[in-house]
């Protein structure tokens, strides 16, 4: 109940609201979508064959990528969309940093008072 309250919580904060509504618009662009998402995939991929060790592949995913990457940076939308999912990103790093601190604090106090 609580985790739900929380992601409510969350999930109405302007900046998470500005993320959803510029995926929405990222998204709403089809072509646009379909060629971050290419560039993910890519990028995943070119790290597994990196640490598989499959060199070749590594390179010429990795190219393909940043090839992708380079393009993409160019266009407006795609910029705002990186840019509000950073500033999410960062805010549920610190909320989650917080949770376990203030658990981790709560069990040492238990097994301090044990």
């Amino acid at each position: 109940m609580l985790s739900k309250k929380l992601s409510e919580l969350i999930s109405e904060l302007d900046y998470v609201q500005e993320f959803k509504r510029s995926e929405e618009l990222l998204r709403s662009d089809e072509k646009l979508w379909s060629d971050y998402q290419l560039m993910k995939k890519l990028q995943k991929d070119a790290i597994l064959f990196k640490q598989i060790g499959k060199f070749q592949a590594f390179k010429e995913t990795s190219f393909q990528a940043q090839r992708l990457e380079k393009t993409l940076k160019l266009n407006s939308e795609v910029q705002n969309y990186v840019n509000k999912m950073i500033d999410t990103d960062d805010l549920l790093t610190y909320v989650t940093g917080e949770i376990e601190r203030k658990v981790n604090d709560g069990l040492l106090a238990m097994e301090a008072s044990h």
